[in-house]
């Protein structure tokens, strides 16, 4: 990997172990505080974690539709659930084609399973976040909610840590049908309103196939649309399109506030953009880029059966 301007430190690599079967493409990887390791092995229906050494701690899957068992699993976060009178750290598991989201302990036990939404059972679910609502001083969590992306239904739907229903976002529009109306861009949305803060920003809310969740706060939350190629920020239950720069390539796989990354598979490249879409960098990237719960200077790349760790460094042109 190479970039004049930023360089690339490799901080982890690890042997992905055999659970039971060799290692397919990965779909999300994620850490805990402890550097703990979970993964989504999609094409083998399994859902694997390793400590921090890449030493395996548990496994579970196998194709099916028990508790426990997966149909492709895809995006994974930890957080936590509420059961009962109990709020239990948690991991939970989009699993996509049992169209459900399943919690697990942190040790891999089985919890509960949510199965709809809003009187609407999910489609294909594919991704999932957990959104932490902090104290003043963010010092300490007050509240939770969870984030499923409903892909089949063209829905986010927000919910509760206790399953229940708090509000969606998400209607069903073309990328030809919205590209004749005008693009909302936060700029656009902006000007429209006056210049109006961001709670006053006319409701937009059509997404179409959305595929990845991206960002961990609500200061930086994002939809990817791989068929409409657009990134749309959610702000208030309402959504703009990130604009470019005209740049229309490659697969949008991390955000936060400081910027995003995308991977341009064929090419073998990773490029840098800041907030606003202008594109700052661009690396050369071996083995295959798996979404995370990291921040944008640092991602995760499966290279054959290794899982290789990189993190972006100033440096010198």
């Amino acid at each position: 990997m190479d970039n004049p301007k930023t360089s690339l430190r490799r901080i982890a690599s690890i042997d992905l172990p055999s659970c039971p079967h060799k290692p397919g493409p990965l779909h999300t990887v994620v850490a805990d505080e402890a550097a703990n390791i979970y993964y989504s092995d999609e094409l083998n229906h399994t859902v694997v974690s390793l400590d921090r050494t890449g030493k395996l701690r548990w496994f579970t899957g196998g194709r099916g539709s028990e508790p426990g068992q997966f149909w492709y699993p895809k995006g994974l976060a930890l957080g936590f659930t509420s059961i009962e009178t109990s709020v239990i750290p948690c991991l939970a598991v989009a699993d996509s084609w049992n169209m459900r989201v399943q919690f697990f302990t942190q040790d891999g036990c089985f919890l509960t399973i949510q199965t709809s939404a809003w009187g609407g059972t999910f489609a294909e679910t594919t991704d999932v976040r957990f959104i932490i609502v902090a104290s003043l001083d963010h010092q300490e969590m007050v509240d939770g909610y969870w984030l499923v992306l409903d892909r089949g239904n063209h829905r986010l739907c927000i919910l509760g840590m206790d399953g229940g229903m708090r509000a969606q976002i998400g209607r069903c529009v073309d990328p030809q049908t919205e590209n004749r109306w005008r693009s909302a861009t936060l700029a656009d949305l902006m000007e429209k309103s006056g210049g109006s803060p961001p709670e006053l920003i006319p409701y937009f809310d059509a997404l179409y196939y959305p595929a990845r969740i991206l960002g961990h706060s609500e200061e930086a939350l994002y939809v990817w649309e791989p068929l409409s190629r657009k990134l749309k920020g959610v702000v208030q239950h309402s959504q703009f399109i990130v604009p470019f720069s005209g740049d229309n390539e490659g697969q949008c796989f991390a955000a936060d506030g400081s910027g995003f990354l995308k991977w341009l598979q064929e090419a073998g490249r990773i490029r840098r953009y800041d907030h606003n879409g202008e594109l700052r960098e661009e690396y050369k990237a071996e083995g295959i880029l798996v979404p995370s719960n990291l921040s944008s200077d640092r991602f995760w790349v499966q290279v054959e059966d290794r899982l290789e760790c990189w993190q972006l460094a100033e440096g010198t042109e």
